[in-house]
Order: structure tokens, then sequence, then C-alpha cells
């Protein structure tokens, strides 16, 4: 979403974007968030770090394991998402450079309907979407990452031709 916000307003810096675990809908608008209190610097729990975990067979109980223990000793504090009223200025028909859009099939932060409006929207014709079977948000740590590598590797080629 950052790379996206960027690539509208100096899409002269951008050779393409790539969207992944793309969680907004370009039709709904987001209310003013006003509260300006302290954050509440929850910690990063074990559950939480391996809450996108959520397709059975996807990636071994071993590197969810190791990624839990990685995460809690990374970010024992874990993110204060707010003032999320500033990503309506997300637009679509403002991405005029080539875009890739990759959703993993499962990922509960991903809505197939919202990706539809969002892609139909760029102008821009240099634009493919993939979808990546079986996997959810942390689907560049499970088996689908050859298929993510692959199209996005496929998509940087093609930007070369």
């Amino acid at each position: 979403m950052v790379a996206q916000l960027a690539a509208q307003r100096y899409p002269d810096a951008f050779r393409s974007v790539t969207l992944f675990g793309y969680p907004t809908d370009p039709d709904v608008e987001v209310p003013l968030d006003t509260n300006s209190g302290e954050p509440p610097r929850r910690p990063t729990t074990a559950e939480a770090a391996a809450s996108d975990f959520i397709v059975p067979g996807a990636i071994s109980q071993h590197a969810i394991d190791t990624f839990v223990a990685a995460a809690l000793a990374a970010d024992p504090v874990r993110a204060d998402w707010n003032q999320l009223h500033q990503w309506n200025a997300l637009d679509g028909a403002l991405l005029t450079v080539p875009v890739l859009l990759l959703e993993a099939e499962f990922d509960p932060l991903a809505n197939t309907d919202a990706h539809a409006r969002l892609f139909v929207k760029i102008p821009n014709a240099n634009k493919q979407w993939v979808v990546l079977a079986g996997g959810a948000h942390a689907a560049l740590l499970e088996t689908p990452r050859a298929r993510l590598i692959n199209a996005s590797v496929n998509f940087m080629q093609w930007m070369e031709q």
C-alpha cells in the first residue's frame, strides 16, 4: 500500500509496483480516525505471530516455530495500526506504472471482488493479476512461494521486453 501511494505520487521514480496481501477495497472509505492517545503497545504473542499460517500443510511446523521465534525476538511489540483513513488516498486510477497484483487464495485480508474493482481502475494495460493457489497471507513462506517468485520474476522479465 505504501508502494502504491508512492507510485501514485511519484510515478517517474517507479518502473512498476507489486501489490501483495492487499487488504484495501477501492470502494470503501475508511472513516476518519481521531484517536490521538497513546498506542496500546500490546506485546507480540506466539499465537499472534503464527496467526497468518492458516492453510493446513502449506508450511512445516518447524518453519512456523522458527518464524514465531524470530518474530518474538525482532518485534516484541505488535504494530499499532491507527489513522487508517490515510489509505483513502489510494486510487487505482492514479497508478500509471505497470502493476503486478498477487493474491493468495486463502488470504483473509484479500478480497477478490475488491481486487477486481481495483484492477479495472488501473489505466496502464501493463498489468497482471495472479492468484496463488493454496496460499494465505504468508504465501511467500508457504508452498505457493515458488509460484509467487515465478510470477514476480516473469513480471520483471516481461517489463524488460
